[in-house]
């Protein structure tokens, strides 16, 4: 084939080709988007807002009646159990305490010595009236004095007797751990049980979720002053739609929203 007639074979051939192209084109028709369909289960969401709730809360009150002078924590405070949430006025109760101290220290520094010497002291009294009796009674015996004097050398050592008796019982009462040092010590865990009662503390570990007292107010027993979140487990409460409520079940999977 000669040069001459190459080329025009060739561009024919090309315009054949670009025209069947157009042609089959225009019998297609126009090309459209399309979606591809496969078999998934139907998946169903429900929206819900929710929060986060502490499964067990504590309330801290006061058992005493009295007024504020100090508040130590506020709203997101994290305390310990035994920790001082506030503390009240305690001037009366503290007086108590040193009263009861003093009686118990006076006890021991006054009063029991003084029952020991009383004791003492009425021991040696019987004795002379027991030595008083003797010397009568050999007197009487010798008719040297008259049966009166022997009857009251008799009462005088009875009456020291029974002296003797009540001071004994006294000192046994005021030994250690008898009536009256046991009744002492009573009245001094007493008082110092009604002023601890004036430092409220926390109960539980856990965070302060609510203060309802000030510096100055009045407390009473009965009146929540803190509320505490215990340490621990959480739960959260969601409120749903009752229409949704027939697509929910136990166990189904929770979808979580992307936190921004």
């Amino acid at each position: 084939m000669s040069r001459r007639l190459f080329w025009p074979v060739i561009v024919s051939l090309l315009v054949a080709c670009v025209l069947v192209w157009l042609s089959v084109q225009k019998i297609r028709g126009p090309i459209l988007a399309s979606y591809e369909i496969v078999e998934r289960p139907l998946v169903q969401a429900v929206v819900a807002t929710g929060r986060v709730a502490t499964v067990s809360r504590a309330q801290i009150g006061s058992s005493v009646t009295g007024v504020v002078v100090e508040r130590r924590v506020r709203e997101g405070d994290m305390v310990q159990s035994g920790d001082i949430l506030a503390v009240l006025r305690a001037d009366d109760l503290e007086a108590m305490l040193r009263e009861a101290s003093s009686a118990l220290t006076a006890l021991h520094e006054s009063t029991r010595p003084q029952a020991q010497a009383a004791l003492r002291e009425a021991q040696a009294r019987l004795a002379q009236a027991s030595r008083e009796v003797e010397r009568r009674r050999v007197l009487s015996k010798q008719r040297a004095i008259a049966h009166e004097e022997m009857e009251q050398a008799l009462q005088a050592e009875i009456a020291a007797r029974t002296a003797a008796e009540r001071a004994r019982l006294a000192v046994y009462s005021l030994e250690e751990g008898r009536a009256d040092e046991a009744a002492a010590r009573v009245r001094v865990a007493s008082a110092e049980a009604q002023l601890a009662k004036t430092v409220i503390r926390a109960q539980v570990a856990g965070t302060v979720l609510t203060r309802n007292v000030e510096p100055g107010d009045l407390v009473q027993p009965g009146r929540v002053l803190f509320e505490i979140a215990r340490h621990g487990g959480t739960e959260l409460l969601v409120p749903v739609d009752e229409k949704n409520l027939e697509v929910l079940a136990l166990g189904q999977p929770q979808y979580r929203a992307p936190r921004r």
